[in-house]
């Protein structure tokens, strides 16, 4: 990874090649919608590229640029899309853990006649905690967009997990469509959007 992870990367750096910017072989870089490896080599040639691009608008080493970071919330096979919005799966967890009566809880996008696809929530409770899909809507409502809270929701003992740790959200999905869950729906959120 880039040694410049919490440093602004600057015109001078991009003149003093790649050499400064990347302590390691190989690095991640983004193209459009892709993502890859490169090797430094490839990253470094890129770096050198851009700064003749900036050499040849009159931009020199010391001048200030306007700076930008991206984020990447979710998988693609993972984000709901929802009305023609996209939901992130991976944000709606995170939100929906952090109530202090969730152990866990997985996301994922099911079929939904209206929207196309709606969020299903899997959550497993604290031991001992028995919270309801009232109170967590109500508790998601203060966190996140209203057209993200979900109408369903599932209260499981665990999540299915890969061999690796994460969320198998393909075996949760398959449950899902074999009705294997059991699913409280609410009906009269749906028309509230």
């Amino acid at each position: 990874m880039s040694t410049m992870q919490d440093r602004p990367l600057t015109i001078a750096a991009l003149f003093a090649h790649g050499r400064t910017i990347h302590g390691s072989s190989e690095v991640v870089t983004c193209e459009g919608e892709r993502v890859r490896r490169a090797r430094f080599t490839e990253v470094a040639a890129r770096a050198e590229r851009l700064a003749a691009a900036l050499r040849r608008l009159g931009i020199r080493p010391g001048d200030r640029v306007a700076t930008f970071s991206v984020q990447i919330t979710d998988r693609a096979k993972d984000v709901i899309k929802s009305g023609g919005e996209w939901i992130s799966s991976v944000e709606l967890e995170n939100a929906i853990m952090a109530h202090p009566d969730v152990l866990e809880a997985a996301v994922v996008g099911v079929p939904d006649p209206r929207w196309d696809e709606r969020p299903l929530a899997c959550v497993v409770p604290r031991p001992g905690a028995r919270p309801s899909a009232d109170a967590l809507r109500a508790f998601l409502a203060e966190r996140v967009a209203r057209w993200w809270v979900p109408e369903r929701w599932s209260f499981i003992d665990e999540v299915p997990k890969t061999s690796v740790g994460k969320f198998d959200k393909k075996v949760l999905r398959a449950r899902y469509a074999e009705g294997a869950l059991t699913v409280v729906e609410e009906p009269a959120a749906r028309t509230a959007r």
